[in-house]
């Protein structure tokens, strides 16, 4: 009888080593995924034939955010997203005119009428947003980027021509 303590101490000891080695293990892997996350550049390109002036406004909490993206041109244009970004409302506009169609290289080419404005989920928040714009007439862009994480609230004004800009 004198033994069972003995045991009971034992087998906690045990199950306390089993308990913490599972832990810092975890702990580490934890530590170790988000120090080698990979940055995630998202690309936006753009089609037009006259004078734009865009407007995109951003918010983000945690990991996620919303885009919202107001075209101020005289003709429809045409603007390729990621796939993963998902239509969510559209404004002075119907939702036959902003149709998205599919094309290659995981991105939608969505409609944009004329004074139109989508807003679209991102389901990860990238680390930097490019801009292409072929065409050889510049867009005006006005960036407002909201970080509801830090209350943040950033503006700027980017003339996009030939090369591609970065937003963020």
């Amino acid at each position: 009888m004198q033994n069972a303590p003995r045991r009971h101490m034992f087998a906690f000891i045990g199950v306390l080593a089993i308990f913490s080695a599972v832990f810092f293990s975890v702990n580490k892997a934890q530590k170790t995924a988000s120090v080698q996350r990979e940055l995630v550049t998202a690309e936006m390109g753009m089609e037009h034939s006259k004078q734009l002036d865009l407007k995109i406004e951003v918010s983000k909490l945690k990991s996620i955010g919303l885009i919202i993206i107001s075209q101020e041109g005289e003709e429809e244009v045409f603007i390729s997203l990621p796939d993963s970004w998902k239509r969510k409302e559209v404004k002075f506009a119907s939702l036959s005119e902003t149709q998205g169609e599919p094309s290659s290289f995981g991105f939608t080419r969505w409609r944009f009428p004329q004074g139109a404005e989508i807003t679209f989920s991102m389901p990860v928040f990238p680390d930097a947003l490019l801009m292409h714009n072929p065409s050889s007439i510049p867009v005006k862009t006005s960036v407002t980027m909201v970080d509801l994480d830090t209350e943040k609230v950033e503006r700027d004004i980017v003339l996009v021509k030939d090369s591609p800009a970065r937003f963020w």
